[in-house]
């Protein structure tokens, strides 16, 4: 009996994240064949998920307030590339030349994100595929602000901001001397001495739980976060400080975390976590279950599905800052065009649907995506000699997003169904 349990909790745990185990399946065997570097692969898994972390964060609030996946988030980062523009025309550099990036990315963020949300309000129940064409539509005003606007109405003070007639911006702004690095520089710590302290206080923190004996808390959860935690405790402290790996593994240990954009992310995934125990939050739950309040007039949902695209614009801005102090150079006309989708398309991979995801989907689709694009895909066109891969990598990318809708709508009539029984 036990056995038979056992079984049904693991074809029960495949069911669930099947998307992303195939494309981790699919990442592991780019990783056996490339011909890359252990330090090279490690480095470029954690610059993707240090730049678009705060952008497929940004997904979440929309998604428990039952609006499906925001691809509007384009509009985020068109906010975020105008507080760049800002900062970059004025000559600001470093943290404070983020810090007032930042500050009017916001500002833009609120307005764009209001009038998305009012927008998208107008479609309710197709808030998902609208928004894909608010994305084409956002792009558009940008451009001509960008392209007309720009040093003829909209005054331009930097020189190396204008194409040679003195109006429209150059399509590649290097941020080197100005925000280039502005966040990611300011404080770093060796990555894997950075996993062996935090393994260390969440093996603490669970062996506090166990000992406490938290009704809430499941043992046998608990062991294996042990296991696990013990593992990068040890593979960590091996790559650190032992003197038997191969020189190619101990280049790992050079690899280096920037901190404080580390804490950035850590803030707005506990906000994503923390925020359903707010009132605003509850009203994002209730709007995605369809229990609203009977007390609650059409003027307040309407108003809380505008805060929720606002809030979820906001982070994009941020996001796509972040993403572009760490790459160092902006591409004034397509930065911004395929954020919406990486970023639907990390959430999915990570095992979100359009009516259910978490931050750990979030967390995991990126580490995977980022993996397939910077090792798999490569890694298989090294091998091979074809770009059939690329071909590959589009296909199984937009068939994962159809799965998250198919299985949604499953997902929605299997719920349905109980209901009527």
């Amino acid at each position: 009996m036990k056995i038979s349990s056992e079984k049904t909790k693991l074809k029960n745990f495949i069911l669930r994240n099947n998307v992303a185990l195939f494309f981790a399946a699919f990442v592991v065997f780019g990783i056996f064949i490339s011909k890359e570097t252990p330090y090279n692969m490690t480095d470029e898994l954690l610059q993707g998920f240090i730049g678009y972390s705060l952008l497929v964060l940004s997904l979440l609030i929309p998604v428990i307030a039952g609006m499906g996946f925001n691809f509007s988030i384009v509009i985020g980062a068109i906010a975020g590339q105008f507080g760049v523009i800002m900062a970059v025309n004025w000559g600001l550099s470093g943290i404070f030349g983020f810090l007032v990036a930042a500050i009017f990315a916001t500002l833009f963020g609120v307005l764009f994100g209001i009038l998305t949300g009012i927008l998208l309000n107008k479609a309710r129940g197709y808030e998902t595929i609208v928004s894909f064409f608010v994305c084409y539509l956002g792009t558009g005003i940008y451009e001509v602000i960008v392209f007309f606007l720009m040093g003829s109405f909209i005054p331009i003070t930097s020189a190396k901001l204008l194409l040679t007639s003195g109006v429209g911006l150059r399509n590649i702004i290097n941020l080197n001397g100005t925000l280039f690095h502005s966040v990611d520089g300011l404080l770093q710590v060796q990555f894997f001495l950075l996993l062996i302290i935090l393994g260390i206080l969440c093996l603490g923190f669970t062996i506090y739980h166990l000992m406490k004996r938290d009704a809430h808390f499941d043992r046998k959860t608990g062991y294996i976060r042990i296991a696990l935690f013990t593992v990068v405790i040890l593979m960590s402290s091996l790559i650190m400080y032992g003197d038997v790996l191969p020189e190619e593994i101990k280049q790992l240990k050079n690899i280096e975390f920037p901190v404080i954009t580390g804490v950035l992310i850590c803030a707005v995934a506990v906000f994503s976590l923390m925020i359903t125990r707010t009132k605003i939050g509850q009203d994002f739950t209730r709007l995605s279950s369809n229990q609203q309040n009977p007390m609650d007039s059409d003027r307040h949902i309407s108003k809380v599905r505008i805060t929720a695209i606002a809030i979820s614009t906001i982070v994009a801005a941020w996001g796509q800052i972040i993403l572009l102090q760490n790459t160092g150079f902006l591409n004034t006309y397509s930065s911004h065009t395929s954020i919406g989708l990486y970023a639907v398309c990390a959430l999915v991979v990570g095992g979100a649907t359009i009516s259910k995801a978490t931050v750990r989907n979030a967390l995991l689709g990126i580490i995977i995506l980022q993996g397939i694009y910077s090792i798999s895909i490569p890694a298989m066109e090294q091998r091979f000699s074809s770009n059939v891969f690329e071909s590959l990598r589009v296909i199984l990318i937009n068939g994962a997003i159809i799965y998250a809708f198919i299985k949604s709508r499953r997902d929605n009539q299997i719920v349905d169904n109980k209901e009527d029984l």
